[in-house]
């Protein structure tokens, strides 16, 4: 499970008008979402996870509920597989398995807490945790922007070859997250149902 912090795509093409129209989608998307994540302190949301998996001919399909706090602290909770979760919480990262739990300290694996910033940035839309080692493409359509991210880091490219991200243009929020590791393995998230600066459910966000 620990793979689904990898993420590939197809990449852009684009000439001169191409990249000048890139900026353009840049600029709206960075102010409008900076204006978004200023008023938003809590969310939980519904999502679904579809697996394609080179060594299997049928998706795998889960879903959970996910929780995020304004602190960074992010929460997968799944319903299917039950018991099973991802979570985030302060510099401890925490992962449950079929009923096998393993916690981690973030700040003294860099390559976890590279990886624990990639997906705060994706579930959140920070994408100044992106500045660095990735190049981004922006583009539209009538109802979403679309982020494709591809890494420049070696390490990195090793496991990703792009990320897209798409936010719904009327609220600014993540509606999909579509994850292609080498070898051809796809985790696609979408997220539904959202509820902005709700109080959360007590302990969520524990390691326990």
């Amino acid at each position: 499970m620990k793979r689904i912090f990898y993420i590939l795509v197809m990449t852009f093409c684009f000439n001169g008008f191409a990249y000048s129209l890139n900026n353009d989608i840049r600029s709206e998307f960075e102010k409008r979402f900076e204006e978004f994540s200023k008023r938003i302190k809590t969310i939980k949301a519904e999502f679904t996870q579809e697996k394609e998996m080179a060594v299997l001919e049928n998706k795998v399909s889960m879903n959970g509920v996910f929780f995020y706090d304004s602190k960074g602290d992010i929460s997968l909770d799944y319903s299917n597989p039950k018991g099973n979760k991802i979570l985030f919480s302060g510099d401890k990262f925490m992962i449950v398995n079929s009923g096998k739990k393993t916690i981690a300290n973030i700040k003294a694996n860099p390559m976890l807490r590279q990886l624990s910033e990639m997906l705060i940035a994706c579930m959140t839309g920070d994408v100044t945790k992106f500045k660095n080692g990735w190049n981004i493409t922006y583009s539209q359509n009538e109802k979403e922007y679309i982020l494709t991210l591809t890494p420049i880091n070696k390490r990195v490219s090793k496991m990703i070859n792009i990320i897209i991200l798409n936010f719904i243009k009327e609220d600014m929020s993540l509606s999909k997250m579509k994850m292609i590791e080498k070898g051809d393995n796809i985790s696609t998230y979408s997220f539904f149902n959202k509820q902005f600066n709700k109080e959360l459910e007590s302990g969520v966000f524990d390691l326990k």
